[in-house]
């Protein structure tokens, strides 16, 4: 998988509320989109005073909390970078301290941070070690190392039988970390990459292979199912099931969102939005996404698509998410002489 700014799955109450080296807090500074295209409401920014660009989003309760993915330079400095927002508007930062690399990050029972990660290693020349990593919201960590020989784990997911299923592209493969920390491979693909994973509302395993114009549904017993894109070299990115055991689909070079239904039969939509990124939510009457210069909204019903731009010329969303409510909450970084270095923000669209 590409490292995209992607959108991976974390949520984070017990962090948000006890705290791992909480070092920031602040009242957000908020920009409100005023001309309220069809459809939106109200568009809110909240900017970090400290210059990160958040990566991955994901919601919790009460709000949405992100992370940035940082280097392993700067992380043998620092650490990654992340904070909450509260649907009340209420910011907080946190520094979660480490020398690895996160890849993605999730939320686990008991409020406990997991993360797919590299370890860093002091050996030269480096040799680089894929890992699970948890850390407990007193900052107890463990780490689960992977079998080098699979190479490193990227976006991790939690499936509906409550272990932690991650993609490990460069074998083939997508492995299983169970409750009692058995790892195993639940699906091993003959020449497909798995780039990209998702689950649909019925518990399957859709994984994408980004340049191979493809996506593969994992049957019970390990039985793959192949589905091909008609559009060639559309280069796939973000999945996310539906809610009628359905998966949609982006592809980022033809600027297509593809959908694949319950028939199996592979459906292209042109969205006429501009270049797609790679960041998708299914919400419950529109499928959202990111393009360059705003969010775009595709409707269930009528198949018809907006584009809701954003206010600051120099912003650029990577990952989002829908919550129950139907809000959209996005991550954006700012390409802006105004930072002094990288920065972003964390937004939040109410239709």
């Amino acid at each position: 998988m590409s490292r995209r700014w992607e959108a991976l799955s974390i949520a984070l109450c017990v962090l948000v509320c006890v705290g791992i080296g909480i070092r920031w807090a602040w009242s957000p500074i908020p920009t409100t989109y005023t001309t309220r295209p069809a459809g939106v409401r109200s568009l809110t920014t909240y900017r970090p005073e400290v210059h990160i660009v958040p990566a991955g989003v994901v919601l919790l309760k009460d709000g949405a909390f992100y992370y940035e993915h940082g280097n392993t330079a700067y992380l043998q400095f620092a650490g990654v970078m992340a904070g909450a927002v509260s649907d009340a508007g209420t910011l907080r930062e946190h520094d979660v301290r480490t020398k690895n690399e996160f890849e993605s990050v999730a939320l686990g029972r008991n409020g406990a941070l997991w993360a797919t990660s590299i370890l860093d290693d002091p050996s030269w020349p480096p040799v680089w070690h894929g890992a699970i990593e948890r850390i407990g919201p007193s900052g107890s960590r463990v780490i689960f190392r992977i079998p080098h020989q699979l190479g490193r784990p990227e976006q991790m997911l939690l499936g509906p039988d409550g272990a932690w299923w991650f993609a490990l592209p460069e074998a083939h493969s997508v492995g299983r970390l169970s409750d009692d920390r058995r790892f195993t491979i639940v699906a091993q693909f003959a020449s497909m990459r798995p780039d990209e994973i998702a689950f649909d509302s019925a518990g399957f395993l859709y994984a994408a292979e980004r340049y191979g114009d493809r996506v593969a549904k994992v049957l019970p017993g390990g039985k793959i199912l192949v589905f091909m894109v008609p559009t060639r070299g559309g280069e796939l990115g973000a999945l996310a099931g539906g809610a009628n055991q359905d998966m949609w689909f982006t592809e980022h070079s033809a600027n297509r969102i593809g959908h694949i239904p319950r028939t199996g039969r592979v459906e292209e939509f042109t969205t006429k939005s501009g270049v797609i990124l790679d960041a998708l939510a299914v919400g419950r009457d529109a499928v959202w996404f990111a393009v360059e210069d705003g969010i775009g909204r595709f409707s269930l019903r009528t198949h018809a698509s907006i584009v809701i731009q954003l206010p600051d010329q120099f912003s650029r969303p990577n990952a989002l998410a829908v919550s129950r409510t139907g809000d959209v909450w996005f991550t954006e970084s700012i390409d802006d002489a105004r930072c002094t270095s990288e920065c972003g923000g964390i937004a939040r669209i109410v239709p």
